[in-house]
């Protein structure tokens, strides 16, 4: 069964997050970022590995630090290895895994 929601907490709230509002998830020295449509970022300690096991298949990791929802992709920009994403954030992407984006995205 695929879950509609994630409910995260962190020492100051809970927040239950609708996953097709999620456009991101990043981590940074424990600090795991949900980057969330017309909100802000949510902020807790949870590793990308535990969040990965949560979310659906349309969310693919892009690096070692950063999951994208690849329903909110705009654009690829293959030459800087940047995604651009329907909020208007953008990440770089490993090399590696180019492959498994273009597939995700219908391209292969």
């Amino acid at each position: 069964m695929i879950k509609e929601k994630l409910v995260l907490r962190n020492e100051n709230e809970i927040c239950p997050i609708d996953i097709n509002n999620l456009v991101a998830v990043t981590i940074d020295n424990y600090l795991c970022s949900f980057y969330i449509e017309n909100r802000n970022v949510f902020t807790c300690t949870k590793t990308l590995k535990e969040v990965e096991q949560q979310l659906p298949d349309y969310f693919i990791k892009l690096n070692r630090s950063c999951l994208i929802n690849v329903k909110k992709v705009q654009s690829v920009n293959i030459r800087e290895k940047t995604v651009h994403l329907s909020s208007g954030i953008s990440f770089n992407f490993a090399a590696q895994h180019l492959k498994a984006l273009e597939q995700a995205l219908g391209l292969d």
